[in-house]
C-alpha cells in the first residue's frame, strides 16, 4: 500500500489535536451548563464519529488500487504461466504430429505385410488386422485380401471366431470398392420408395414413414427396361428404373438392409450395414461400398461371402 503523504498526516494530526482540545472540556468543572460547552461538546462528538469515517474513506481507495494493482499483476502473472504451458504444448504436438507423419507410411506397411502374411496369425489376429485397416484406411491390394479372407472363411465352417475375422475382412474388403465403382453420371434423387417396408431392419423402432424418410436413392445415368437399375422385391413384377444406375445410401446408422428376398440390378450399396439370413436373393451387378456386414454362417452366407472377397461387382443368385 502506499504511504500516506506529509499533507494527509498534517490534516490527521491536526484533528487529532482538536479532539484532545475538545476532551478538556468535557474534564472541566461546571460546564455543562454554559451552551458554548454544548456546543463544543456536540461538536466533539460529531467529530469522534466522522474521524473514523474520514480515515476509511482516506485509506479504502489505497486498498482498492493496490488490491486492484496485485490482482492485475496475480492475473498477468498467471496468463503468462499458462500462455506458456499452452505454447509448450502446441510445440510438443506439432513434435508429435511430425513424428507421427513420418511413422504413419511404415504403420501402414506393417499392416499391409501382416494382411499378406494371414496364413500365420490366428483369426482373432486377422481381425484385429483387418479392423486396423479399415479404421486407418490403408490401401491394400485386393489380392491379398481376398487370400486372407479366404482363409478364414475355410475355417468358419466350424469355428466362430474365423467366422467373426471373415466379417472383418468383408468390411475391409468394401471400403476398397470405392475405386472399383463406376462413374455416376447425371446423379438424381429419386423420390420413389422402393424398401421401405419390409427389407429394412430398425432396431430402433422407427416407423415405416421414418425409415422411409433415413433412406436416399441417387439415380444415374439413363438406360432401357431391359439395362435399368432395379431394387425391387423377388415376388413384385419387373418395373424400369429408367436410370442406367442406382446408389443406395440411409442416414441412420442403426438401421440395416436386408438383402432376403430382394431382387437387385446395377446397384451401389453405400455407406450401409448389409444383413443376410441365407434366404433368397438375385444380385446382378451390385456394389458393397464402405459397408459392414450382419451376415449369419450359413452355406448361402458363406457363399455370398466369398462372391464379395473376390470382386468389387457382385452376381450372386439364390432365388430359387
Amino acid at each position: 500500500m502506499a504511504k500516506p503523504s506529509n499533507q494527509d498526516l498534517q490534516k490527521i494530526h491536526a484533528k487529532i489535536d482538536h479532539v484532545a482540545d475538545q476532551l478538556k472540556l468535557v474534564t472541566a468543572p461546571h460546564k455543562w451548563k454554559n451552551p458554548t460547552f454544548l456546543i463544543s461538546l456536540f461538536t466533539l462528538v460529531a467529530t469522534i464519529i466522522a474521524l473514523p469515517i474520514m480515515l476509511a474513506s482516506w485509506i479504502e481507495p489505497h486498498l482498492h488500487n493496490d488490491l486492484r494493482n496485485d490482482v492485475t499483476i496475480e492475473t498477468q502473472t498467471q496468463l503468462k504461466d499458462t500462455q506458456k504451458q499452452i505454447n509448450d504444448m502446441a510445440g510438443d504436438i506439432s513434435a508429435i504430429n511430425g513424428q507421427l507423419k513420418v511413422l504413419e507410411p511404415l504403420i501402414q506397411d506393417m499392416i499391409a505385410k501382416q494382411m499378406r502374411s494371414a496364413a500365420t496369425l490366428s483369426p482373432d489376429q486377422l481381425k484385429d488386422v483387418a479392423q486396423l485397416a479399415r479404421e486407418r484406411r490403408v490401401k491394400i491390394a485386393p489380392a491379398d485380401v481376398a487370400n486372407a479372407g479366404n482363409k478364414v472363411l475355410q475355417e468358419a465352417k466350424t469355428n466362430p471366431k474365423a467366422w467373426d475375422a471373415t466379417l472383418a475382412v468383408l468390411d475391409y474388403r468394401s471400403l476398397l470398392n470405392a475405386d472399383f465403382t463406376p462413374t455416376i453420371s447425371d446423379p438424381r434423387i429419386s423420390s420413389l420408395e422402393y424398401v421401405a417396408k419390409t427389407q429394412i431392419i430398425a432396431p430402433k423402432g422407427e416407423t415405416n414413414q421414418q425409415v422411409y424418410e433415413s433412406q436416399q436413392i441417387t439415380l444415374g445415368g439413363t438406360a432401357d427396361a431391359e439395362h435399368s437399375a432395379r431394387m425391387e422385391l423377388l415376388s413384385e413384377s419387373r418395373h424400369s428404373s429408367s436410370a442406367l444406375f442406382m446408389v443406395f445410401e440411409m442416414d441412420r446408422k442403426d438401421n440395416e438392409l436386408l438383402l432376403d428376398g430382394l431382387y437387385l440390378k446395377n446397384v451401389i450399396i453405400k455407406d450401409v450395414t448389409v444383413a443376410y439370413r441365407g434366404g433368397p436373393v438375385k444380385l446382378d451387378n451390385v456394389y458393397f461400398v464402405n459397408c459392414k456386414f450382419d451376415f449369419k454362417s450359413a452355406p448361402e452366407t458363406r457363399e455370398l461371402a466369398g462372391k464379395i472377397l473376390s470382386s468389387p461387382a457382385i452376381t450372386f443368385d439364390k432365388a430359387a
